[in-house]
């Protein structure tokens, strides 16, 4: 296996081919390019089949999969999931967003093992055209799915503990005020029992007197 991310114009040109054949003849060279800042394509070294193609572009403060797409011959094969991990090693940890049609489940799943989660959905996603594959097979709804900062993640986690920590030291401290209160109460009904006996039993000698 072998994993680019710089393209070579004739590289380039087996892609789009690739990309039209599964997402519509419609994209062309130059709608690609406003689509596509960069690439990564995996390659069999043995036969140089592209078995595998990841489009992005960086779009505001997360990094957007505009296309990605694992070759027919070469599906079920983890091929997708090694690209994916490949991409997120590489391009660092960054929001990641994609689209996939609601009907695509092995995409689903793939993106799911990958650590995206769907977010959101969005109707007449695609386009009804009679040409475009994706309509045709899929639907045209798809799932918004993200993955978020793992930096992020270790975050929220960091704060639940702190809030854990607090609640039981909040819990804690209540239990000890209560066994201290509980033990001043004992405390002082006892010395008010025993002053009242004394008192009893002084008033008691006095009348024997």
């Amino acid at each position: 296996m072998a994993l680019i991310k710089t393209i070579n114009l004739k590289l380039f040109g087996k892609c789009e081919n690739i990309l039209r054949r599964t997402f519509g003849k419609s994209l062309d060279y130059y709608s690609l390019s406003w689509l596509i800042d960069d690439m990564f394509v995996d390659i069999d070294e043995k036969t140089d089949d592209i078995r595998g193609i990841c489009c992005w572009r960086k779009y505001g403060d997360m990094i957007e999969i505009t296309f990605f797409v694992v070759t027919e011959n070469y599906r079920n094969q983890k091929i997708g999931t090694s690209l994916m991990t490949h991409v997120i090693s590489t391009l660092g940890d960054n929001i990641y967003s994609l689209h996939v049609s609601s009907r695509n489940q092995n995409a689903i799943k793939l993106y799911e093992g990958c650590g995206f989660h769907i977010v959101d959905l969005e109707e007449f996603y695609y386009s009804e055209s009679d040409d475009d594959p994706v309509y045709q097979g899929n639907g045209r709804n798809a799932y918004v799915m993200k993955r978020n900062k793992k930096s992020a993640s270790k975050d929220v986690s960091k704060d639940i503990s702190k809030d854990v920590s607090k609640n039981i030291s909040k819990d804690v401290s209540k239990d000890i005020s209560k066994d201290v209160s509980k033990d001043i109460s004992k405390d002082v009904s006892d010395d008010v029992s025993k002053d009242v006996s004394e008192g009893v039993s002084k008033d008691e000698n006095i009348k024997l007197l």
